[in-house]
């Protein structure tokens, strides 16, 4: 036992100086390999890390306010559609509003044309009553005298219309013409004569340039009596 002591002894001794090269070697050739490739990785990600730090898009802080989606954020190469739709939806209301005053005023506008067209029609269709053209001879007497024929024939026309609806029961409307008067009203040929030289004379003296004269006064005042005493003959 004590040889074998001696001898591991001995061999302890001689192998230490043997072994301090190897450890002062250090690891294998492929564990430095490796080791290399950490150190370069681990640069390359600080590195990556320092990019992202500079270019402000990695936060490294929180922030003071909490997070909102929707705003202040928004990604690079996208487009901000909220300005875009906020002028279309004000496009939208006044488009709206235009369109609701318009069908407002054509509404009123319809109204109105509807009310004058039934006022028309109430108008032309409305007969005339004798009371509506109650002429006083004695003012016709006075325009003759004072020399306005055409005025005394005018009304001489006005007060044989008024005879007619009282004598004849005829129905005149409203809308008529004189010259319609003349064709349209039930008639014999002979007053019917007497009314369209009455008629005449009123239009040349009423809106002819030249006055009516002292004779075409006369003619008229006859036409008239004449028509009368026919009307008056009939109706007896």
């Amino acid at each position: 036992m004590r040889v074998r002591a001696s001898l591991i002894v001995v061999l302890l001794l001689l192998g230490g100086p043997c072994l301090r090269p190897l450890a002062a070697a250090g690891p294998p050739a492929g564990q430095q390999e490796e080791e290399s490739a950490r150190g370069d990785d681990r640069q390359d990600l600080t590195e990556a890390r320092d990019r992202l730090v500079k270019s402000g898009d990695y936060v490294t802080q929180l922030p003071d306010k909490p997070f909102s989606p929707g705003k202040g954020v928004q990604r690079r190469g996208s487009v901000d559609l909220g300005p875009i739709l906020e002028f279309l939806g004000k496009l939208l209301l006044a488009v709206a509003v235009l369109v609701i005053i318009g069908l407002v005023v054509t509404n009123l506008a319809d109204r109105r044309r509807r009310r004058r067209r039934q006022a028309e029609a109430a108008s032309a269709s409305a007969t005339l009553k004798s009371v509506d053209l109650r002429v006083d001879m004695a003012e016709v007497e006075s325009l003759a005298a004072a020399g306005r024929y055409s005025e005394a024939i005018h009304l001489l026309l006005l007060r044989t219309i008024g005879e007619l609806v009282r004598l004849a029961r005829v129905e005149i409307r409203r809308a008529w013409t004189s010259r319609e008067i003349a064709g349209r009203i039930p008639l014999e040929d002979e007053p019917r004569a007497d009314l369209h030289d009455l008629v005449h004379r009123a239009e040349l003296g009423h809106f002819a340039e030249r006055p009516s004269e002292p004779q075409d006064y006369a003619a008229a005042r006859a036409a008239f009596d004449r028509l009368v005493d026919r009307l008056r003959g009939a109706r007896a």
